[in-house]
């Protein structure tokens, strides 16, 4: 059983530099094969690029539950229910944007 261990390679991941020794390389071992991929460099967390603002998100999410409610290709309860939803959820919206 040691020998099928040592034959095998473990599943791991390591850091190494590339050949010519400026781009970190991620050396990824896979049960197909080793592979070798280049570091990405760190991602900055302060960007706000990077987040959905919440309120928008919302609100998109709102147009387009309205917009299979006005879509005639679904049956009648259904679109009553997406309105249904539609409303709901604008009236939870307007409550937490008073308080606000």
């Amino acid at each position: 059983m040691d020998e099928q261990a040592s034959d095998s390679l473990p599943l791991s991941s390591t850091d190494h530099t590339s050949s010519d020794g400026d781009m970190p390389l991620r050396i990824n071992r896979t049960p197909t094969g080793v592979q070798a991929r280049e570091v990405l460099p760190e991602t900055d967390l302060d960007d706000t690029q990077l987040y959905f603002n919440r309120e928008l998100s919302h609100l998109q999410f709102n147009i387009r539950v309205l917009e299979q409610a006005l879509d005639d290709a679904h049956p009648l309860l259904n679109r009553l229910m997406f309105l249904l939803i539609f409303s709901s959820n604008m009236d939870e919206f307007l409550k937490f944007a008073w308080r606000v």
